[in-house]
């Protein structure tokens, strides 16, 4: 995990989701950035910039399926957010594909 909160492109490695091992990783903050001051009082600071590596197609599709409310209340964490069922649907599937395919990401839900 890394704690710089750019939301940048990482550079190249696994992506901590689908394991496939890409040439660029972007940085997904477990607890969206857009949720941080809807509970300022959290008992692990730490927690509220913690971020994960994930390739494109990963990131792309959990924020296409998932409300942000969602990722900071019952995903905070790589395992919680890798058991949700779409993401761990994608997940299998998108592993099967190389790194530079071109995967574009699930229309996004109307919320």
């Amino acid at each position: 995990m890394s704690d710089v909160s750019d939301g940048h492109a990482t550079g190249p490695g696994p992506c901590a989701l689908c394991l496939r091992s890409v040439h660029a990783l972007t940085r997904h903050h477990l607890i969206p950035r857009c949720r941080r001051d809807a509970r300022r009082r959290r008992a692990d600071p730490e927690a509220e910039r913690a971020t994960i590596d994930l390739c494109r197609p990963c990131h792309d599709h959990l924020h296409a399926m998932i409300p942000a409310r969602e990722l900071e209340r019952s995903c905070a964490t790589l395992a919680s957010l890798a058991a949700h069922p779409a993401v761990a649907a994608f997940t299998v599937w998108v592993a099967k594909r190389p790194d530079g395919a071109n995967i574009s990401a699930a229309a996004k839900k109307r919320r």
